[in-house]
Formats: structure tokens, C-alpha cells, sequence
């Protein structure tokens, strides 16, 4: 193509990179040559694609650290409630269960439904959530916060009432 329309020598290009692919990872940049409607001919991948970019991740100057947690066992001996302080520029937060998520909410606060059993120990962690254009960021767990470890109660029933036993 170069040669029909009296190029001779290379093309640089010069494109806004995505927010997106800012995130530390590796991607594969595939290129192609089009032909122009009327030349004939294959748009074909050109030599050297894929080229492989890690772009490092966007630095940012926000605290995200989620702090003040609480836990408290609810009226079920299935379920538990947590708190924590808001943090301001969270959009959100992710609630962790023994490492895994089990909930992300708008709210500074969390009851982790009826599905836990009776004296068994649970380890939370929870994240807070920014959204910076395309790129959401997960706060890391603070040491002096995390894990919140939290013991189930036991329903001990007889006949005057229920209790919980902790």
C-alpha cells in the first residue's frame, strides 16, 4: 500500500491509552493494516502483533482504609451484624467472609444473612470501593482492623424461654 500511494517509510500512530488498561496487567495489542475500500487485498495482522503493554497502575492520593469496625451478634444465632465508619470518597464496600466475598453494599454497614451455623468462628474483612473514571479501587485490609473475627452463639432453648449462649 505504502508503495501505491508513494510512501516510503513507516507510520507512527498516536492514540489516548484507555483508563482501563491502566491497571498493572499485561494486554495484547493486536494490529492490523486496512486496506482501503477499492485496493483489494487482505486487512492483514501486520508483523510483531501482538505486542504485549503492561501499563502501570494509576497512582492515587485517596486513604480508603476502612476503620472502627464492629461486630455484634443479631437476635439469630445464624447471622451477624457488622459496622464500620464511613469513608468518604467510597462508593461502596465489599464484605469478605473467610476470603470470600459475600456481599458488596452502598451502606456502612453489613448482616450477614441467616446462614451461618451456631459456634463456629467467621473471619470478615471489608474493602472500600472507589470508582476513578473506569478503574474501581479496593482498599487494602488495614493490620490494625482486619480480620474482625466474630463467634457465633448457640440457641440453647428449655422451657421458661430461648437464649443465646456466646
Amino acid at each position: 500500500v505504502n508503495t501505491a500511494y508513494g510512501i516510503g517509510s513507516n507510520h507512527g500512530y498516536s492514540f489516548p491509552l484507555p483508563s482501563y488498561l491502566k491497571d498493572g496487567k499485561d494486554h495484547n495489542i493486536y494490529i492490523y493494516g486496512i486496506n482501503l475500500a477499492g485496493t483489494g487485498g487482505v486487512s492483514a495482522l501486520l508483523p510483531g502483533s501482538p505486542k504485549t503493554i503492561n501499563c502501570k497502575s494509576v497512582s492515587t492520593a485517596f486513604t480508603l482504609e476502612v476503620t472502627d469496625v464492629q461486630a455484634t451478634t443479631a437476635i439469630e444465632p445464624d447471622s451477624e451484624q457488622l459496622s464500620w465508619s464511613p469513608v468518604p470518597e467510597a462508593i461502596g464496600y465489599a464484605v469478605y467472609r473467610d476470603n470470600l466475598l459475600v456481599r458488596t453494599t452502598l451502606a456502612p454497614s453489613f448482616r450477614d444473612d441467616p446462614v451461618l451455623m451456631p459456634d463456629t468462628t467467621y473471619s470478615y474483612d471489608v474493602l472500600a470501593v472507589k470508582s476513578d473514571s473506569d478503574i474501581v479501587h479496593l482498599a487494602l485490609p488495614s493490620a490494625s482492623n482486619f480480620p474482625v473475627t466474630i463467634k457465633t452463639c448457640l440457641l440453647y432453648t428449655s422451657d421458661a424461654a430461648d437464649d443465646l449462649l456466646c
